[in-house]
């Protein structure tokens, strides 16, 4: 159960939606005081949009035109419940009839209630084989041992399975692993050989993968669309776009892509602006001791076994991004 604390298009634009898969989005609306509930198998997240004027597409009651406050804060009040008078869990049971009947969802979820290592296998494979896509993602970072399993490491397994989830749903998970691999090679391939690295096929194979990540909203991969134009990959000569790269940080929603957005807004002298994105991403937890490991753990959305930081080679300026 989510209960809204804050006001819809007055003090927030996006907050939670709900969807049938990761790209196919459907924000609710929620005034203070407005309650959800639903049931923990339903795709949903939280992102909060850019703070602008409202337009004529908006539904809720405030006049058009209205200026937003000059920060988007959404405070929200959530309770997890069971099934059970006595608490008693049993999410272990409750996918188990659909998942033996054949239902990928199904046996994805009954996957994730498994305790045994070569259970959790054994369904994402039933589930992969069935048609999802996210199961095969987690396939692939099981074969990268990204996640514990008992399956050996095999890099073209894994490969083959990203591209699997990108074929099947085109999965955006799917699409950023690819982009990952892709860069480890031209990373693998810098240490042996003098290539360029800013515009080969393997940098645009990479960054193809990670614009079609960003269009399934997936934050990681427009991070990720900030460093390479930035650091000008994919470009050719000694050329990069920094106001292009201000855009993707900030449209990742991340505590790391807002600060460097901030940064970016100083180079052009806007300190007041610069500012509020420093005061955002504070907010969101950068610069905390636990930002990173909870990131890390968390993933993209749920996922784990997902970096941000990719392994993006030296670049033609001679330097490469750090690491957030």
């Amino acid at each position: 159960m989510v209960v809204s604390l804050s006001d819809y298009g007055t003090e927030y634009r996006g907050g939670l939606y709900v969807a049938s898969k990761f790209n196919q989005r459907y924000y609710l609306a929620l005034r203070r005081g407005d309650a959800v509930v639903h049931q923990g198998d339903l795709y949903h997240g939280v992102q909060i949009l850019e703070n602008t004027t409202l337009d004529s597409t908006t539904t809720d009651t405030v006049e058009l035109g209205q200026q937003h406050p000059p920060t988007s804060e959404r405070w929200s009040w959530i309770l997890w419940m069971r099934d059970s008078d006595s608490c008693e869990d049993h999410k272990d049971t409750w996918y188990q009839t659909c998942a033996i009947n054949g239902n990928p969802t199904c046996q994805l979820l009954h996957a994730s209630s498994r305790q045994n290592s070569e259970e959790v296998v054994y369904w994402n494979q039933q589930a992969s084989d069935n048609g999802h896509g996210a199961a095969s993602v987690k396939l692939a970072r099981a074969y990268l041992k990204l996640l514990p399993s008992p399956l050996p490491f095999n890099y073209v397994q894994a490969k083959n399975l990203f591209q699997r989830a990108v074929n099947l749903t085109d999965e955006p998970d799917g699409h950023y692993g690819l982009a990952h691999l892709y860069l480890a090679e031209i990373s693998q391939k810098t240490q042996s050989q003098n290539m360029d690295v800013s515009n080969n096929w393997l940098m645009t194979k990479a960054l193809f993968h990670l614009e079609s990540a960003a269009k399934g909203y997936h934050p990681f991969a427009m991070f990720n669309l900030g460093i390479a134009h930035l650091y000008g990959y994919g470009y050719s000569d000694n050329e990069r776009d920094m106001n292009l790269a201000g855009e993707w940080f900030e449209a990742s929603g991340l505590p790391e892509g807002l600060f460097l957005r901030s940064m970016h807004l100083d180079a052009l002298g806007k300190s007041k602006e610069a500012d509020t994105y420093r005061r955002r991403a504070a907010l969101m937890g950068y610069g905390s001791p636990w930002r990173k490991a909870a990131r890390e753990q968390t993933g993209s959305g749920g996922a784990g076994g997902v970096h941000l930081n990719l392994p993006w080679p030296i670049s033609k300026f001679g330097n490469k991004p750090e690491d957030f």
